[in-house]
């Protein structure tokens, strides 16, 4: 988990000011008035999550603004309100951002006070859960297994394993290569619910890649 940014006085001031804004919404993400509180934003959390992205987990050893995007768990898009709350906010790929969007991940109709429990959340939040607990990341940027029903949401949403996509990689390639992955995990462990959501996944591979077999004769 990681921990939420403490604004200095004078973002406060002007978080404070931008919120009695009667145009405010999700659009004044992007006011110039705005620019040095999302630097401020950007650069807490590169280095508060270590140059790593809360979802996929690849590092990126950059600083660079353009290699990170600011991540509103709650999108800005859904809820304005919560677009400066520290416990919403964190930095991300460009692709798991792009993937994620504007997707739904809390039940709450919450507007006014930022829900801030882990049951609240479909997705697993960086503030509020353990990574680990609900997804394993296998090979980073490569390959991951879900633990939960949060952590099969988060990987879905996000795209975790659109690595399989990319263009020119060979889908019959990529199948295969999943199967080995799930077959060794399945190797190594005794729990009896990783074990079937294991075997469900090598049969569901198989069939596929018996139809891209198909396809290709």
């Amino acid at each position: 988990m990681i921990k939420s940014i403490k604004y200095s006085k004078k973002s406060l001031d002007e978080i404070a000011d931008k919120k009695e804004q009667p145009n405010f919404c999700g659009a004044s993400w992007a006011d110039e008035d705005v620019d040095l509180i999302r630097k401020e934003i950007k650069d807490y959390y590169i280095k508060e999550q270590s140059h790593t992205c809360v979802y996929c987990k690849q590092v990126f050893k950059s600083s660079n603004g353009r290699t990170w995007d600011i991540e509103h768990i709650i999108s800005r898009e859904a809820v304005h309100e919560f677009m400066f709350e520290p416990e919403n906010l964190c930095v991300s790929c460009p692709d798991c951002n792009q993937r994620k969007g504007a997707g739904k991940v809390t039940k709450s109709k919450a507007r006014k006070k930022l829900p801030s429990t882990s049951s609240d959340y479909f997705i697993v939040h960086p503030h509020f859960d353990n990574y680990e607990h609900h997804i394993e990341a296998v090979k980073p940027g490569e390959f991951y297994f879900s633990k939960s029903s949060k952590g099969e949401f988060t990987i879905s949403l996000c795209g975790l394993n659109r690595f399989y996509e990319f263009a020119g990689y060979d889908p019959a390639v990529a199948a295969s290569d999943l199967i080995l992955q799930y077959a060794d995990l399945l190797s190594r462990t005794q729990d009896h619910d990783k074990r079937k959501y294991l075997l469900r996944q090598i049969s569901a591979l198989t069939l596929k890649e018996l139809l891209v077999a198909d396809e290709s004769d």
